[in-house]
């Protein structure tokens, strides 16, 4: 696997907006295997896709439950050859279960 400059992370948000940083992942097989697996059921997830060593805002940021196409975001990533569609795929089926 080569070495990516970006880098997930999750936050579990509670019932009253409280988030909580529950993991930088650095590929999508750890980010599914590590936390969107295990995140519990009553809160949501903010995932944000950041840049290493990049101060400032987000490259993109989804909130499970908000209804965003989150395919959509990550498509231009794909477009860069920083993602793959198997990778992408792979976050979908992950969020989706989880977000019912």
């Amino acid at each position: 696997m080569r070495f990516r400059r970006l880098y997930w992370v999750t936050e579990q948000i509670s019932p009253s907006g409280e988030s909580e940083i529950r993991g930088v992942f650095t590929s999508v097989p750890d980010l599914i295997e590590h936390c969107l697996q295990v995140l519990g059921e009553t809160s949501d997830l903010r995932l944000s896709l950041v840049e290493l060593d990049r101060v400032g805002k987000p490259l993109l940021t989804w909130v499970s439950k908000s209804g965003d196409d989150i395919a959509g975001l990550l498509d231009p990533f794909v477009k860069t050859g920083e993602l793959s569609r198997d990778e992408v795929q792979r976050v979908i089926d992950a969020v989706t279960a989880i977000s019912r």
